[in-house]
């Protein structure tokens, strides 16, 4: 497998870290908006009550206490709506954000073994260009050996990033694969 330099920018306590803390920033700010919540309702019930309790209103003002009342429903039909699709939506790409972190931990695995091959070869050819200076012009090869491997090294940094996007859209799966992987890995 690639070395993790390729693909991961941070290191692996690192990141378990980070996933520590994006989980209590998720916990702290759906409790955050509970309350929030709770407490909005609470004002409301309680300015209904009052407002209720009280004199008799024009059809001026119980239009506009009514207008009042729709817009922060909608308001919070809105931020609750938002947030059911995105759940919704994580749901719907976890098994897909599963095997595309898979293909591109293969494709890593084969870029860097090609990777390894261009090494190979550029050494092989170093040493028959040594030993007989007629049959193979060493800058042309060294040349486009320095462009193939450029080449792979672009392709790596691409399928890093990739995974790194499947990271924040689905970050539990990237990790759950690459710890799989990772102890595969280890008993080789």
């Amino acid at each position: 497998m690639a070395p993790l330099r390729y693909v991961l920018p941070m290191s692996r306590a690192a990141g378990g870290a980070w996933k520590w803390i994006r989980k209590e920033r998720a916990r702290v700010v759906a409790f955050l908006w509970a309350l929030s919540s709770v407490a909005v309702f609470a004002a409301l019930l309680g300015l209904t009550l009052f407002l209720t309790s009280g004199p008799e209103f024009s059809e001026r003002e119980d239009g506009l206490l009514q207008l009042i009342f729709l817009a922060v429903g909608i308001f919070y039909s809105f931020v609750a709506g938002r947030r059911s699709a995105r759940a919704a939506a994580a749901d719907l790409l976890r098994p897909k954000g599963r095997s595309a972190v898979r293909t591109i931990r293969s494709l890593v695995a084969g870029i860097h073994g090609f990777s390894l091959a261009v090494d190979g070869e550029r050494e092989s050819i170093r040493a028959i260009a040594a030993e007989s200076e007629d049959l193979v012009p060493l800058i042309h090869v060294e040349h486009a050996l320095n462009v193939v491997q450029s080449r792979i090294e672009g392709e790596l940094r691409t399928a890093g990033n990739a995974l790194e996007d499947w990271r924040d859209v689905v970050p539990d799966e990237v990790e759950s694969v690459l710890r799989v992987e990772e102890a595969n890995d280890g008993g080789r």
